[in-house]
């Protein structure tokens, strides 16, 4: 065997060993992905639903209040020198399609190799097949990559915004006083304001920093009832 065919051969070898399956399809009209909205919730601490009880010196309620959906982030490490980026715009820009797996979507970001390299995904964004990100031109086209874990491919972060309660200070002649304090530290209560409500107030009702207390007996003994809702997640 002349040295040229052997040349030609390896070459041949070299190129076949670097040639990959193409199952991706490319979209002429792009899917514009719909980013996750930004929203809120609340959570009380130590409340269960329906009437509350509290004597002097007693915790109402304690309430969390976050932000969701400020940062949208990807939910794997990246298996690529590259980090996946953050509030990246991803559209859909491919179809994938191996026989076995079909209605699967390449999404890319020109912030993750120019576009260059997607991840497929399902209708419900979470990732798809055994080696969910792609090779989409170039001479590697088709090459794959697995990620660590499953699921959802992006999410958004969380944001504590603030975190604070009401407890009871007792009657002060005609009216009842609550104390507002932050417990932004598990060991350390500050005291911000110090609140007088009459009687008919506390049992009509009455809203702080969004959420509404309402009275459902008259002080008796040092003891209140009375329920509560947070007004700003209606």
């Amino acid at each position: 065997m002349t040295y040229k065919i052997r040349l030609s051969l390896l070459l041949l070898l070299f190129l076949s060993s670097c040639t990959y399956s193409v199952y991706t399809t490319k979209i002429h009209t792009p899917i514009d992905r719909v980013p996750l909205k930004i929203s809120y919730k609340s959570s009380f601490d130590v409340l269960p639903e329906g009437e509350q009880q509290a004597s002097i010196g007693d915790e109402l309620f304690r309430i969390s209040r976050y932000e969701i959906g400020r940062e949208e982030y990807v939910t794997v490490p990246s298996p690529l020198p590259s980090s996946f980026p953050i509030n990246a715009t991803w559209r859909g820009t491919y179809l994938y399609s191996d026989g076995t797996n079909n209605n699967l979507v390449v999404y890319t970001t020109p912030q993750f190799y120019n576009s260059q390299i997607g991840v497929i995904l399902d209708a419900k964004e979470q990732l798809a097949t055994t080696k969910p990100l792609v090779q989409l031109g170039g001479i590697k086209e088709g090459r794959r990559w697995k990620v660590k874990d499953s699921g959802n491919f992006f999410a958004s972060s969380i944001k504590l915004i603030e975190r604070w309660g009401i407890r009871y200070g007792g009657r002060s002649s005609s009216s009842y006083i609550f104390e507002l304090f932050n417990k932004n530290d598990a060991n350390v209560v500050e005291i911000l304001q110090s609140i007088k409500i009459s009687e008919q107030d506390f049992l009509d009702g009455f809203t702080v920093r969004g959420v509404f207390i309402k009275g459902l007996e008259k002080d008796n003994l040092g003891i209140i009832k009375y329920k509560v809702q947070d007004k700003l997640l209606k």
